[in-house]
């Protein structure tokens, strides 16, 4: 099956997210925490980047990438009562690193197509806020 995406993720592309993924010891459904993962990230370098890339090219996200692990953040207030805890998911981190690069390729297209984005878009771009948006109308 054709993914409609001509380009893979590289080994560099893969070390670089894994760098910049936020530190944690919080583990993942399958057991991972980023911690883990950047202390020992040489040695999950070549793995990564090879399932990230069968997951590309066979347009098919493994089933495991898509279990968050839900974990209660206590609120102020009485700890019995459910309403004082805040759900967080804890998402694959593999799916992290994926989802990533996705998001980074979509931006990179959009930014550099022809026609790309207007000039007028102000949200979700590096660079531009909505403080820009406002001076424009100004």
């Amino acid at each position: 099956m054709d993914s409609g995406i001509d380009s893979k993720i590289t080994e560099n592309e893969v070390e670089n997210i894994i760098s910049k993924l936020r530190s944690s010891k919080a583990r993942d459904e399958c057991g991972f925490h980023t911690n883990f993962l950047k202390h020992y990230k040489s040695c999950f370098l070549v793995p990564v980047t090879h399932l990230i890339n069968l997951s590309i090219t066979q347009a098919v996200v493994p089933l495991s990438w898509k279990v968050a692990k839900l974990t209660p953040i206590y609120k102020p207030g009485d700890k019995t009562d459910p309403a004082n805890y805040r759900p967080i998911s804890i998402l694959p981190i593999f799916s992290k690193i994926a989802e990533k690069w996705v998001a980074n390729s979509i931006i990179e297209h959009l930014n550099d197509s022809n026609p790309g984005l207007h000039p007028m878009q102000f949200g979700f771009r590096t660079l531009h806020s909505t403080e820009n948006g406002c001076l424009c109308f100004c």
